[in-house]
């Protein structure tokens, strides 16, 4: 199947080294306009669902992004309610697929009977409640499935071989749905959810790990935003996070190396990833002897174990947060606009601490919150593609070209994920 740059052989190449300093330089194409904007847009698939602006890029042909998001309207006896989540999966597929596909299903489901049983008034703290405790039951579940292939828990699998661990766990090869549960417990997924209610008057966001929500609030287009970051950073660079790992796992000094949980994860939050939440026993006797391997930059497998003294390293716990948006609405706030990414939104922006996507919100919210495209070359009425742009290069069409054709043979950008909902 031919992929989108087998279509820009007409274009002259040139070089670039992508501003990394002693690497390269590796062709690329020059497509002048309105080619590149037409192009950007394809590749990043920008489009827009339920009032929801869109984006899933990653440039690098045959790479298949581990990003995953869910847009959904829920039509309930109180009105329709929005679901917007975005999943960062790492290690592979399998989880962040699972949580895409299973993770939405059980909120609105916890959501209708918890609403139903309070005659359907809402209760802010009841439902930051149930977004922890359905993501927490969630990665629970993914235990439960691989503590269930061995029923006699860790006295019975104390006394199996190798050999009789893998006929368990490698059922029908890969692919089993045995070997899809140890590879569910084995990679692992970010998790960023938000519920907005049916009058808009409240927002909820869940984070699990480093991808970012961001509320902008203003009273008119010549004011500034109010920008409120609503997610967490749960990220093992953070002093907070470190201490926090460390007060939990006392004389373990290398419950983190290198700004890393026990020398191999960099978020400090997520689903799946269990190497990091079950003992040393079950890590190395089942996660050990699945097919698939762990991919970890940073440290082997076989040493991070080492490391296993009082597990879990990683929480499955999210931090939840409740907006109050009629609170804005009445004082005659007259725009509001939420913008969801994954972190490879923050690399573009190079923003990975709070003070710098502070400052970096405020251009999102300008470029989410247009309601007409201002630049004739965009083909598209997509606050999170202006987003997307501006990062790659903005108006250097130059910059935006290289990221978007360079012929290299690895990744040179991270999976890009984002959802820009104007509420107001």
């Amino acid at each position: 199947m031919a992929s989108f740059k087998d279509n820009l052989a007409q274009f002259p190449t040139a070089q670039t080294d992508l501003g990394w300093e002693g690497a390269g330089p590796w062709d690329y194409r020059k497509v002048p306009e309105p080619v590149l904007s037409s192009l950007l847009a394809s590749v990043a698939k920008a489009n827009t669902s339920a009032s929801v602006d869109i984006i899933d890029f990653q440039p690098q042909t045959g790479q298949s992004s581990e990003d995953r998001y869910i847009v959904q309207d829920w039509h309930f006896k109180n009105g329709t309610w929005k679901l917007l989540a975005i999943f960062d999966g790492h290690a592979g597929d399998e989880t962040v697929k699972h949580v895409a596909a299973y993770l939405p299903g059980q909120l609105q489901s916890a959501l209708i009977d918890l609403l139903a049983k309070s005659e359907w008034r809402i209760d802010p703290s009841s439902i930051s409640n149930l977004l922890s405790k359905v993501i927490i039951s969630y990665d629970d579940f993914l235990t439960k499935d691989l503590y269930d292939l061995f029923p006699g828990g860790v006295e019975e699998l104390s006394k199996l071989s190798d050999d009789e661990v893998k006929a368990v766990i490698h059922d029908s090869g890969i692919g089993g749905p045995n070997h899809a549960k140890v590879a569910r417990c084995m990679q692992g997924s970010t998790v960023l959810v938000s519920l907005i209610d049916p009058n808009r008057d409240n927002i909820w966001v869940a984070s699990l790990g480093d991808c970012q929500a961001v509320l902008g609030i203003r009273s008119d287009r010549k004011a500034s935003w109010d920008v409120t970051i609503l997610s967490a950073n749960h990220h093992a660079a953070l002093p907070s996070e470190i201490e926090a790992l460390r007060a939990k796992h006392p004389g373990e000094p290398e419950v983190s190396l290198n700004d890393r949980v026990l020398g191999g994860i960099a978020i400090t939050r997520a689903v799946g990833d269990h190497i990091f939440k079950l003992d040393r026993l079950w890590c190395s006797k089942v996660l050990m002897n699945a097919e698939q391997r762990f991919r970890f930059h940073s440290a082997k497998p076989e040493t991070l174990i080492t490391r296993i003294f009082t597990p879990p390293y990683l929480s499955n716990e999210p931090q939840v947060r409740h907006v109050n948006l009629a609170e804005a609405k009445a004082s005659n706030k007259r725009e509001i606009t939420f913008v969801m990414c994954s972190d490879g939104l923050l690399d573009l922006f190079d923003a990975r601490d709070e003070s710098d996507l502070r400052k970096v919100a405020q251009s999102w919210m300008e470029l989410g919150s247009e309601t007409k495209p201002e630049n004739p070359r965009d083909p598209y009425d997509n606050g999170a593609l202006r987003i997307l742009r501006e990062g790659l290069g903005g108006e250097n069409e130059d910059q935006v070209a290289q990221q978007l054709t360079v012929e290299m043979t690895g990744k040179w950008l991270d999976d890009i994920t984002a959802l820009v909902y104007r509420i107001q």
